[in-house]
C-alpha cells in the first residue's frame, strides 16, 4: 500500500454558494434580510422582557406602599411620636423589615431593564430607602434584639453597597484622561 504524501492530494471544501471569508455556525442566517428580521425579534422579545420587569416592579413597589402603611399604623401613634405598647410596635417592627425588603426587591426589578440596555442604574431610589433604615434601627434599639439589629444591618449594608456598585458604573463610563491622571496622583499620595 503506498502513502499519500500530503502535497500529491488536493482537498476541497466544499463551499456551497456560500464563499466568505468568515466561517458561520450551523443554523446561521446569511441572507441579510432573514438577518433583519432576526435582530427585530430580538429587540421585540428585550422590550417585552422590559415590559414584564416594568409591571414586577409596579406589583412590588404597591405590596411596599401597603406594607409601609401598615407598619407606620402600628408603630406609630397619632402627632408622630412612637406607639408606647411594645407588643404592637413589635408587630409594626416586623411589617417593616418586610416593607424594607419589598423595596429592595422592587428597586433591583426596576434596575433589571437599565441593566439589559446596558445603560446608567439610577441609585436614587437606594438612598431613600437609607432614612427608613434608620427607622427601624430606632425601633430595634427599643425592642432590644440582637439578631433582628443585625439582619437589618445587613439589609442595609446590601442597600449601600448596590449604591456604591452602581456609583463605581458611573464612574468607569465617565472617567477621562484628565480624571486619570488624579485618580493616580490620589492614588500616588495616599
Amino acid at each position: 500500500m503506498d502513502r499519500i504524501k500530503s502535497s500529491e492530494g488536493e482537498v476541497k471544501t466544499p463551499l456551497g454558494s456560500m464563499r466568505s471569508n468568515t466561517p458561520m455556525a450551523s443554523g446561521s442566517i446569511r441572507n441579510d434580510s432573514s438577518n433583519v428580521t432576526a435582530t427585530s425579534s430580538s429587540t421585540a422579545k428585550k422590550d417585552e422582557e422590559i415590559s414584564i420587569y416594568g409591571a414586577e416592579f409596579t406589583k412590588y413597589a404597591d405590596i411596599a406602599k401597603t406594607l409601609k402603611r401598615e407598619a407606620d399604623a402600628l408603630t406609630k401613634v397619632p402627632g408622630g411620636n412612637v406607639n408606647p405598647d411594645s407588643t404592637i410596635r413589635r408587630r409594626g417592627l416586623a411589617k417593616g423589615i418586610e416593607t424594607a425588603i419589598c423595596y429592595m426587591l422592587a428597586f433591583t426589578i426596576k434596575d433589571e431593564p437599565s441593566r439589559i440596555k446596558k445603560v446608567p442604574r439610577d441609585r436614587a431610589p437606594w438612598i431613600s430607602l437609607l432614612p427608613y433604615f434608620q427607622f427601624l434601627q430606632n425601633l430595634i434599639r427599643d425592642i432590644e434584639s440582637l439578631q433582628l439589629q443585625g439582619f437589618l444591618y445587613q439589609l442595609e449594608a446590601v442597600c449601600y453597597d448596590t449604591i456604591h456598585q452602581y456609583d463605581l458604573e458611573r464612574l468607569e463610563r465617565e472617567i477621562g484622561p484628565a480624571d486619570e491622571r488624579l485618580i493616580k496622583q490620589v492614588a500616588e499620595s495616599g
